[in-house]
């Protein structure tokens, strides 16, 4: 006997909108856990720290660092100062830093602002998953550029679905959290105590910076103009909030052969004509190699170093105090 299909539809329907709505509340579900559990319990994680800044109450004087692995490894905040904030992020270019500072300029604290300028910048965005506890901003969104969610559908809204293939990093993040006992993490900064110069590992990235370097011929490194201007006019437009542009710590075959770009010369001194902006560029070019864990980042030790060099200049600075 053959089912009509007025019975067909009813079964399919009475089949699909259960196991639809049972996945529904399974992703609800686990948001919350995520949001509510392993977002925040992933100590030091980028997406702990994005989500703590930006989703929680923090204190408005806090001083907040910005830029990419050179600011995360480099900046130590007990050095620099009792209120310093290190929101550095691995791979993040002046895309994604500058789409922080955004954010930044958006909430209520009023303290100092310390971006790590890279004399060679890239144009990256950084990890996805640090952005998405965030992705209710519409700076963020403009720039992961890509429809996490279908906006015209009533079941996927972007509080719902858009943790949805991330879980398993971020569960990943929150075990390392729990379970490593070695690393600490002191406002934003990730650190091994006794970490140990690793030389071999130093002197295959030297090797790979002087071929780097061959291959350029003596030509500076591209820079996004377009990235340049966002930076200059978003630092211009914020006058009450002081703005400090420091480069990280960088060996001295970084620049061996290798032009800082004109523009991004230009740019320095732009900013640092700001009243309420100042550039401050360390010497490190004297750092012993031991302070570094490749040509372009430093270790604790080094990161030690620049600190207190950082941490003192700072404090000679009447506005900063």
């Amino acid at each position: 006997m053959q089912v009509p299909n007025n019975s067909k539809r009813k079964f399919w329907l009475g089949f699909i909108i259960p196991v639809f709505t049972l996945l529904y509340l399974t992703v609800a579900t686990c948001n919350i856990l995520f949001y509510n559990i392993i977002i925040p319990g992933s100590t030091g994680s980028d997406q702990q720290r994005v989500n703590y800044l930006y989703n929680t109450e923090t204190p408005a004087d806090l001083i907040i660092m910005l830029g990419s692995s050179r600011m995360h490894g480099g900046f130590y905040p007990p050095f620099i100062s009792p209120k310093a904030y290190n929101m550095g992020i691995e791979d993040c270019g002046l895309n994604g830093s500058l789409t922080l500072l955004e954010l930044e300029y958006a909430s209520t604290r009023t303290g100092p602002i310390i971006f790590n300028y890279d004399f060679f910048p890239t144009n990256n965005i950084g990890p996805v998953k640090a952005f998405l506890p965030v992705y209710d901003y519409k700076p963020v969104q403009e720039m992961l550029g890509m429809p996490l969610v279908n906006k015209d559908s009533p079941w996927f809204k972007p509080g719902i679905s858009r943790l949805f293939g991330f879980y398993e990093p971020y569960l990943k993040e929150y075990n390392t959290a729990k379970n490593e006992k070695n690393k600490k993490v002191e406002r934003g900064f990730q650190y091994l105590p006794f970490e140990k110069w690793d030389k071999k590992n130093f002197l295959e990235s030297l090797k790979m910076r002087q071929e780097y370097s061959k291959r350029l011929n003596g030509k500076s490194d591209s820079i996004s103009l377009t990235q340049l201007e966002r930076f200059y006019n978003l630092v211009k437009s914020h006058p009450k909030r002081l703005f400090y542009l420091v480069p990280a710590p960088l060996h001295k075959s970084t620049f061996e052969g290798v032009p800082v770009n004109p523009a991004s010369i230009a740019f320095q001194k732009n900013i640092n004509a700001l009243p309420h902006a100042t550039f401050l560029e360390p010497d490190t070019r004297q750092y012993p190699d031991s302070f570094f864990l490749n040509t372009t980042h430093v270790n604790f030790h080094g990161a030690k170093a620049f600190s207190k060099w950082l941490g003192d200049t700072l404090r000679k600075d009447r506005a900063f105090n």
